[in-house]
């Protein structure tokens, strides 16, 4: 069998291996519904039974807490895991932005993770489907929690080439699949019309495009879209300026932001957390050096998240009180990924099991993320899709606290309720 890996010079992620169409023809419209996606959590019958949470709250319960994260109970190893998958997140963060340039960065790796988790469904039992859980730490990302669909959701779908001999019987009734001729011209359009529902409009398309030689695509669609709690984040005019990577520099009528008395503090930035009105959390990372990378800042990024108490500053050292003046502009921000190389240690090819598709099949692997973020709030969204061809594809006064953010940082949007960071950027040009 062909092989294909999901690659980002130096990033851990695996993916090759096939997927493809179903039996016989339909006729009718091009496209049939063999499951309606519910907006929500949508879980193969393998992953049913934990569709109401995650594997790694039960089995802190069970062992009992020994660290809080956020309001939520992880024990140490859970915690150690944590921070392996963080490290990994923004090692991806960090190749994006190598490649990328002057363009500003935004993926997802929630997206990307329930996309392969998705993917692995199909895969037959033995090393492959193992090291691809292996990478995935265990997590049940097709039983992530989404408790409010309307700000935020999952969708997941397969689309398989109903000219392919394909064979989901294995697979059960509620696997989110999609039959559809992608033959016809039409098909991609369908296919992004979909896209474009799924996002409420912010993402209207995605580069792939269906053919005959298309065997399957497997698309996991995240959307997210909330108000600050509290309302609308304060116009400020005393900060207006910010310095781009390359030297140059963009005024703006005002920047964003708050008075707040406490902020983050790690061992190479300063960072603030704000929340959204229904739970999710949005943070600002600003490094100490104004040349540093800031995706290099994993470690603090992790203490943020894992060890709050430790990082949380309170008073001046003086044991006074704290005036933190938050400020970032408003930007929007659009990046499409392509996951492509072979430089992935520890993992490898995934073939698909046989008894869906007996043949050989190229993997690509590409996602669109965009975001918006402004005084009301942020909307961000991203698609991933692992494509599956029979041919190679193209490339495709007190004490004051400034986190002033005038210059290149990285935020992330944090689901506390499936501990997991939903959207990671880098803002460097504006």
């Amino acid at each position: 069998m062909k092989k294909n890996r999901m690659a980002l010079l130096l990033c851990g992620c695996l993916i090759a291996g096939a997927l493809s169409g179903c039996n016989g023809h339909t006729s009718g419209p091009i496209v049939e519904d063999i499951v309606e996606e519910q907006e929500g959590t949508e879980t193969p019958a393998a992953d049913q039974e934990t569709g109401s949470g995650t594997g790694e709250q039960e089995g802190a319960a069970a062992s009992g807490l020994e660290e809080t994260v956020m309001g939520y109970g992880l024990n140490e190893k859970a915690v150690a895991m944590t921070q392996e998958g963080i490290g990994e997140d923004l090692e991806i963060l960090a190749a994006l932005g190598a490649a990328a340039g002057k363009e500003n960065v935004i993926y997802s790796p929630v997206s990307l993770h329930t996309a392969m988790a998705l993917y692995g469904e199909m895969l037959e039992d033995g090393d492959a489907k193992k090291n691809l859980q292996e990478y995935l730490r265990g997590k049940s990302y097709l039983g992530y929690r989404y408790d409010h669909t309307d700000v935020y959701k999952s969708l997941n779908t397969v689309w398989a080439n109903t000219n392919k001999d394909l064979h989901f019987e294995s697979l059960g009734d509620a696997f989110p699949l999609r039959m559809i001729d992608m033959s016809d011209p039409s098909a991609t359009d369908v296919k992004n019309q979909y896209v474009n529902d799924a996002t409420e409009g912010f993402i209207p398309s995605t580069p792939t495009i269906f053919t005959s030689d298309t065997v399957m695509d497997v698309m996991n669609v995240l959307y997210f879209h909330d108000t600050w709690m509290g309302g609308d984040l304060e116009e400020f005019r005393d900060y207006k300026e910010f310095r781009n990577a390359d030297g140059t520099t963009r005024s703006f009528d005002y920047m964003i932001g708050m008075e707040m008395e406490s902020y983050l503090k790690g061992q190479s930035s300063v960072g603030a957390c704000l929340p959204y009105e229904n739970g999710m959390e949005f943070f600002v990372v600003l490094p100490n050096e104004e040349d540093a990378d800031p995706a290099s800042l994993a470690a603090d990024i992790a203490d943020y998240i894992l060890k709050p108490a430790a990082t949380l500053q309170t008073q001046s050292e003086e044991g006074g009180s704290l005036n933190v003046h938050v400020r970032f502009p408003e930007f929007e921000s659009k990046y499409t990924t392509f996951f492509e190389g072979t430089k992935i240690p520890g993992l490898v090819a995934s073939p698909i099991s046989p008894a869906i598709y007996d043949g050989d099949l190229m993997t690509q692997i590409s996602q669109v993320a965009k975001i918006k973020v402004d005084k009301e709030g942020t909307t961000a969204a991203a698609v991933t899709e692992i494509t599956l061809t029979d041919s190679a594809m193209p490339p495709a006064p007190p004490e004051e606290v400034n986190i002033i953010c005038d210059r290149p940082f990285v935020y992330f949007i944090y689901d506390p309720v499936n501990q997991d960071i939903a959207f990671l950027g880098l803002v460097r040009n504006l």
